[in-house]
């Protein structure tokens, strides 16, 4: 397989498999039913101290590498450092990840069918069309960013979202 033989493509693999992994991982964790066992391992430590799983998983991996590079060095490569520093970060994320882009497509979908109706504005909408008729000199625009911003700000005011 001359295609594989390429560094880089093979790097482009390995980064691929290795987010898909994290993906799966991520994913399986969400279902608390089942992950493979180094993960299980990985999850007792973070319940036992209290460190999110982006942080335990490479720093365990870690520890583990400083034992194989003084055991069995030819087993480091460019593979294990994508994986050292990439699981971690996408299992924790992952899942997050996905239903945001998925409440996003079904927020815009929506929103399309709502506003394609035309049966009238929602409240928020109607506020800043409200004030831009009564002050017509200043952009539509302006107003849309005053009243996204107001709201933005408020949102953060107690904690992040």
């Amino acid at each position: 397989m001359k295609f594989f033989d390429k560094f880089y493509t093979r790097v482009g693999i390995t980064l691929v498999a290795t987010i898909f992994i994290g993906i799966s991982i991520g994913m399986m964790r969400s279902t608390y039913l089942s992950v493979d066992l180094f993960t299980s391992f990985i999850i007792g430590v973070c319940n036992t101290s209290g460190i999110y799983f982006r942080y335990i998983y490479p720093i365990i991996n870690a520890i583990i590498l400083v034992l194989i590079f003084f055991l069995n060095r030819t087993m480091i490569s460019m593979d294990t450092v994508i994986n050292l520093s990439v699981i971690g970060f996408m299992a924790d994320f992952s899942s997050k990840i996905i239903l945001l882009v998925l409440a996003n497509i079904i927020m815009a979908f929506n929103v399309s069918l709502y506003a394609n109706v035309n049966l009238g504005l929602s409240v928020y909408n109607s506020l800043f069309l409200t004030i831009n008729k009564k002050n017509p000199k200043i952009s539509l625009g302006f107003f849309r960013i005053i009243t996204d911003g107001v709201c933005i700000v408020m949102g953060f005011l107690e904690k992040p979202i």
